[in-house]
């Protein structure tokens, strides 16, 4: 969870979670989620994705971290990006919304040290 605290009330804004796990190969996959959008932009994001990717690779020693985007989620484009995460693909026409289907773009980042 992620959480925010305001004159010692603590407050739940968030999630952010390891799935896939896979200890084998060494991967996981990466989801985050700032649920109201008066928290978003403010680094909550940041901030726990930082933990967590030190996490994974200091103390789980994954060697890579993944995540998928919809081409119009620009904030999570730009965090991921901004932590070092590169684009690998593309899945053309991967989601239906009743507006139309859009693509999701898939990055990785890669442990260098593990």
């Amino acid at each position: 969870m992620i959480d925010k605290t305001d004159n010692e009330q603590v407050q739940t804004i968030g999630t952010i979670d390891l799935f896939d796990f896979d200890p084998i190969h060494k991967r996981a996959g990466v989801g985050i989620l700032i649920a109201c959008e008066k928290n978003r932009k403010k680094g909550y994001a940041s901030d726990a994705l930082d933990v967590l990717i030190k996490y994974s690779f200091r103390i789980l020693q994954l060697h890579q971290l993944y995540c998928n985007i919809t081409e119009d989620n620009t904030d999570s484009l730009n965090l991921f990006q901004s932590k070092g995460f590169k684009l690998i693909g593309t899945k053309r026409d991967w989601l239906v919304f009743p507006k139309g289907k859009k693509d999701e773009f898939m990055f990785q980042l890669i442990n260098k040290e593990n």
